[in-house]
């Protein structure tokens, strides 16, 4: 069992009731008036059992940030970007976090749940798989992980990615203290042989093209994937051609088989730093990213 440190611990105290931030998301949504996507339609997997920091037990999408569920300040920030439609798969908590998302209106942006029963427990791109029916006009779709708080205006950036040229585009942080931090602090205490559980990197080639991307990245590496990613159908295409090989694979394998065709893409967003919430278990970088993920 990991040993959290005494700003993790102080954290975790806070979790039961909901953690107070410095700043909001609604702000953003408030004070921010957005472009029309591109992309109009998303997909949040939300069927992994994401245990929450405190007790393991409870999915982390329920965890209250300012009272409210991490996936509820998700799906409003969705909302405020002009999203007509997200598609949810549930699984582990399915009813729980199917009903915090029905207590809030969410104005025409329309919500569809997919339950994946017993499947959701072979796995996140079973998960993903699970939501293909969903979108068959193979229209492009944004994913976005069900345990992360974005700024809208990032999730607005992405929601705009033209796609024309490449099958994905990543959104990343390469904020050089963000490296450093899960370089040093984060990795030193949870990674070994540059093998980590919780943390995606990337590695990039030319002009923002994705050269490596995953969890087992060996040296250094250029940032940090953050969670959203905007793709065509392609993502379901690649990821049932590696579940033929296998019953198990994760979406950085299907993003590190489009990155080796050339095909994916990056969206770097280091400069805003708006939110001020990032739950680690070993720490967190000291800045405030417009993004965050409950580790």
């Amino acid at each position: 069992m990991a040993v959290l440190d005494e700003p993790s611990k102080k954290l975790q105290g806070h979790i039961a009731s909901g953690i107070p931030r410095t700043s909001s998301w609604k702000d953003d949504i408030h004070v921010n008036s957005f472009p029309p996507p591109r992309i109009r339609q998303a997909l949040v997997p939300a069927a992994s059992r994401l245990t929450s920091p405190d007790d393991f037990a409870n999915p982390k999408q329920l965890l209250r940030i300012d009272g409210t569920p991490v996936i509820t300040h998700l799906l409003n920030s969705l909302c405020a970007i002009g999203m007509e439609r997200v598609v949810i798969t549930l699984g582990h908590a399915a009813t729980s976090v199917a009903d915090a998302v029905r207590a809030e209106d969410f104005g025409a942006m329309r919500i569809d749940f997919v339950w994946c029963e017993n499947s959701w427990k072979r796995g996140h791109a079973s998960n993903i798989m699970a939501a293909r029916s969903m979108f068959p006009n193979r229209e492009p779709l944004l994913l976005v992980m069900s345990d992360s708080l974005f700024c809208p205006s990032l999730l607005s950036q992405i929601a705009c990615s033209d796609l024309t040229h490449c099958d994905a585009v990543v959104a990343i942080d390469n904020a050089a203290e963000t490296v450093r931090w899960a370089t040093h602090d984060h990795c030193a205490a949870f990674c070994k042989n540059g093998h980590c559980n919780s943390l995606t990197k990337v590695k990039l080639g030319e002009k923002g093209q994705v050269a490596q991307i995953g969890t087992k990245i060996l040296g250094t590496f250029d940032a940090l994937e953050i969670g959203a990613y905007a793709s065509t159908t392609a993502v379901f295409d690649t990821l049932s051609e590696l579940l033929q090989d296998s019953s198990y694979c994760t979406l950085a394998d299907a993003m590190t088989k489009i990155a080796r065709r050339g095909r994916l893409q990056s969206l770097v967003r280091a400069a805003v730093r708006t939110a001020s919430f990032c739950r680690t278990r070993s720490g967190r970088p000291k800045h405030a990213p417009s993004w965050a993920r409950l580790l």
